[in-house]
């Protein structure tokens, strides 16, 4: 298969995925890991998962992903403080 349509396709499939399994399948899948590193799909989950808007459309490659992640490593810091007790 055409190693561009591999990463078009995986692409594809990665904007119905919740984060967790884009993050995990990309780790075991070079044409999924390239497909996942489209701002398009980062951007669709933070929207989604976020409620976030950017007006600015013209970012870094890249840039949504690593904001996305860092969203949720703030996420999840602040659930295990709140479960902790602190």
């Amino acid at each position: 298969m055409n190693r561009e349509l591999d990463v078009l396709i995986c692409g594809n499939i990665a904007s119905f995925l919740p984060a967790r399994d884009i993050v995990k399948t990309a780790a075991v899948n070079k044409a999924f890991s390239l497909g996942c590193e489209q701002n398009e799909i980062w951007l669709l989950r933070l929207q989604e998962d976020f409620n976030y808007f950017d007006k600015q459309k013209n970012r870094s490659p890249g840039f949504y992903k690593r904001y996305y992640l860092a969203l949720i490593e703030d996420r999840l810091e602040a659930d295990n403080l709140i479960s902790g007790g602190h």
